[in-house]
């Protein structure tokens, strides 16, 4: 296997050849997509192509649903990590409109994150272990 290797780094899959790596099926992909968990580029002739990033994406939204997150959850999660998003573009501004409101949903909202980033971990940690 050629770990990190430019060639690896290039490989743009198919939906079929996504879901085959990952072991799900295709629907499964369908259903995520639909969902806005992710949004695919398309090659010139329209089809969706995965390269890392999405591979990689993909990965985590599937070992979040393995764990239970509902796909709501999961979704509302992507949308603080994109750059330029509200949540996050209103943290890094410091705006305090509704202050008091707005840190008691962030810090319910940081401890459902917080939870779901263990529980992610301690997956990674555990599949290390059986190898």
């Amino acid at each position: 296997m050629k770990s990190g290797s430019q060639e690896e780094k290039d490989t743009l899959l198919n939906r079929n050849g996504a879901a085959k790596l990952l072991g799900v099926s295709i629907n499964v992909i369908i259903y995520w997509e639909r969902n806005g968990l992710l949004d695919v580029p398309r090659s010139k002739n329209g089809y969706r192509v995965y390269g890392e990033n999405e591979i990689k994406l993909l990965g985590v939204i599937k070992v979040l649903r393995q764990e239970n997150y509902s796909t709501q959850c999961i979704c509302r999660m992507l949308k603080k990590l994109k750059p330029g998003s509200e949540g996050n573009n209103r943290f890094l501004s410091g705006e305090t409109e509704d202050s008091d409101e707005w840190l008691l949903s962030s810090l319910a909202e940081a401890e459902c994150d917080v939870k779901e980033l263990i529980d992610y971990i301690g997956g990674l940690i555990n599949k290390k272990m059986e190898i």
